[in-house]
C-alpha cells in the first residue's frame, strides 16, 4: 500500500497558488458611475466605430450587454467575458441600429480578457487604429461605450499606472467606466486604441483597468476560426478586480488528498468538475496522486470543449521553502487547454490538481505521460504519426466528438515535405482532414477537407459520398482510429 505523507502548512500556498492561478479578476457586480464627454475630434471620429453588444442564450433570454468596436478589417474587439454563455451576439451602432448578428467568435484568447467576432459584412463603419506603443502614465485617454446601455456614452480621464495581477498586466485608468462598457475602445489624443475597458475595482472610487492593446493586436493576428463562444462563469457585463482573501488550512489539505485518487503513470481519465467537488476560492478541483521518481520527465495535459482548463503538479512532503510545484492554464494564447512538462526533481509522491481558471463546471480529459509531447507551436495539434512519404501527420486535440450514430469525428492536419497542387493546380503545403470513425468496425470515412498555403485556407469542400474503408494495421488511418477511439 502506498504511503503518503502528511500535508504541512506550505502545501496550503502550492495549492492556493495554481487553484487560484493569479486570477484577479472576479465576477462582481460594478457599481454605475457617470460619463463625461471628451474632446470632440477623438469622440466624433470614433463613436461610429463602437458598438453595443446584446449577449443572449439558446433560448433568446438576454444574458447581458457590453461594448465592442470594429477593427479596420471589419471585424469586431470586445472582452472575453462579455461574451460568455451567448448562444448569439446581436450588434447595434450607436443610434441603436441593428447592424447584424455574431453567431460565433473568429478569436477567443484564455490568457486575457479579449475576443473578436466576425465581420458583419463588406459595409461597415471605418475600424479603429490599434496604437503600436503603449500609453505613458498621466497620458490623458478617452473611453466610449453603453454603460448601463446608454451607447455612445463617452468618458475621460488618465492612465493612473501600469499593474501587474498575477501573470497579466492592465492599464488603470481614472476614465469611469460601468456595466456594459466592457469591451469599449480606450482611445489617445490621436484616435488610437491603447487598450479595451475591461474592469472596475468596486471596493475602492474611480479605480478602472483596460486590457493593453498588445493583447489584441497578438489575437487579431492570429488565424481566425469559427469558435464557440465560451461558457458562462457568472461574469456580469463589466467584471470586477479584487484580491482574493481565500486561504487553505492544513484540515483543508487533509481533507483534499483524501478525496484524490490514486493513481499510476501513465494514466489517462475523464473526469467532471461539479460544485458537489471539493472547492477553492469557490473553484471546484479534482486531485490525483502517484509515485514518481528523480528525473522522471512528464507531460501533464489537460483538455476540454466547456472549461478553461487550469493544471498543476506539487510534491508532497517537499522540504525545501514552499515546495516544488509547477501549473499552467493554457498551452499557447487563444487556447484553453492546458499542457507541462516537468522533470520530478526528487523520488516522492505528487499531487495533481485539475480545476478551471474561472470556476466553471464540466467535463475534461486529463492524461499524464512519460517523456515530452510533441505539439504544434499553436498548442492545439498533436503530433500523430509520420507516414512513410515523410509528411508529418497530426490531429485536433480540441475537435475529437461521439455522433449520436456512435461514431467519432476527429480532425486531421497533414504537413507536406515540398507543397502540392490540387485538382484546380493551385498550390498547397497544409490540409485539415475531417474524418468519420467506426471504432467498431475498423473502417473511417472522409468527410470535408480545406487546403492551405503559407497559412491561408485554399480551396475547400464536403465529400459528398460516404466511402468507409478498413484500417490499414500501422497506417495513418489506424493511428487516428485509436486515437479517436480511446477518448
Amino acid at each position: 500500500m502506498t504511503s503518503w505523507s502528511k500535508p504541512t502548512a506550505s502545501y496550503s500556498r502550492l495549492v492556493a497558488l495554481f487553484v487560484a492561478g493569479g486570477a484577479l479578476l472576479a465576477p462582481r457586480t460594478a457599481t454605475p458611475q457617470a460619463a463625461h464627454s471628451g474632446p470632440r475630434n477623438v469622440a466624433e471620429s470614433a463613436l461610429p466605430s463602437v458598438v453595443t453588444l446584446r449577449i443572449y442564450d439558446a433560448d433568446g433570454a438576454q444574458l447581458g450587454l457590453g461594448s465592442g468596436f470594429f477593427l479596420e478589417d471589419g471585424r469586431i474587439a470586445t472582452n472575453r467575458h462579455v461574451v460568455e454563455g451567448a448562444s448569439w451576439v446581436e450588434v447595434y451602432d450607436h443610434e441603436g441600429e441593428l447592424l447584424g448578428t455574431a453567431p460565433y467568435a473568429e478569436a477567443i484568447s484564455s490568457h486575457v480578457d479579449l475576443a473578436v467576432l466576425p465581420a458583419l459584412g463588406e459595409e461597415h463603419a471605418p475600424g479603429l487604429p490599434l496604437a503600436s506603443e503603449p500609453p505613458r502614465v498621466g497620458e490623458t485617454v478617452w473611453v466610449i461605450g453603453s454603460p448601463e446601455g446608454l451607447t455612445g456614452s463617452v468618458s475621460s480621464g488618465v492612465v493612473s499606472a501600469r499593474r501587474t495581477q498575477g501573470d497579466q498586466t492592465l492599464l488603470q485608468i481614472s476614465a469611469p467606466i460601468s456595466p456594459g462598457s466592457s469591451g469599449g475602445p480606450v482611445l489617445d489624443a490621436s484616435g488610437r486604441v491603447v487598450g479595451i475597458a475591461a474592469s472596475i475595482l468596486e471596493e475602492g472610487q474611480n479605480l478602472n483597468f483596460a486590457v493593453p492593446v498588445r493583447g489584441l493586436v497578438a489575437l487579431a493576428g492570429s488565424p481566425a476560426g469559427h469558435l464557440n463562444f465560451p461558457a458562462a462563469t457568472g461574469t456580469s457585463s463589466t467584471a470586477t478586480a479584487r484580491s482574493s482573501s481565500s486561504q487553505l488550512t492544513d484540515e483543508d489539505v487533509e481533507e483534499m488528498l483524501s478525496t484524490a485518487e490514486d493513481l499510476a503513470v501513465p494514466f489517462i481519465t475523464d473526469g467532471r468538475l461539479g460544485r458537489d467537488d471539493w472547492t477553492y476560492d469557490g473553484k471546484p478541483v479534482d486531485f490525483y496522486r502517484f509515485t514518481g521518481r528523480r528525473g522522471q520527465v512528464l507531460t501533464l495535459a489537460m483538455s476540454s470543449s466547456v472549461v478553461d482548463t487550469h493544471v498543476g503538479i506539487f510534491q508532497l512532503g517537499a522540504t525545501d521553502g514552499e515546495g516544488w510545484s509547477r501549473s499552467n492554464d493554457d498551452i499557447a494564447q487563444g487556447v484553453t487547454d492546458s499542457r507541462l512538462t516537468v522533470t520530478l526533481p526528487s523520488s516522492a509522491d505528487y499531487l495533481v490538481v485539475a480545476t478551471s481558471y474561472g470556476g466553471s463546471p464540466g467535463s475534461y480529459s486529463l492524461s499524464v505521460t512519460e517523456g515530452q509531447v510533441l505539439e504544434r507551436s499553436d498548442g492545439r495539434w498533436r503530433y500523430l504519426i509520420t507516414d512513410t512519404g515523410e509528411t508529418t501527420w497530426w490531429w485536433d486535440t480540441r475537435s475529437v466528438r461521439r455522433t449520436s450514430a456512435g461514431y467519432y469525428d476527429i480532425w486531421l492536419r497533414r504537413d507536406s515535405p515540398e507543397p502540392q497542387r490540387d485538382q484546380s493546380g493551385d498550390l498547397y503545403d497544409e490540409v485539415k482532414i475531417l474524418y468519420r470513425v467506426d471504432c467498431r468496425a475498423r473502417r473511417m470515412d472522409a468527410r470535408s477537407y480545406i487546403h492551405y498555403l503559407d497559412g491561408r485556407a485554399g480551396d475547400s469542400g464536403d465529400f459528398d459520398w460516404t466511402s468507409w474503408s478498413n484500417v490499414v494495421p500501422g497506417s495513418v488511418g489506424e493511428a487516428a482510429l485509436e486515437t479517436a477511439c480511446s477518448r
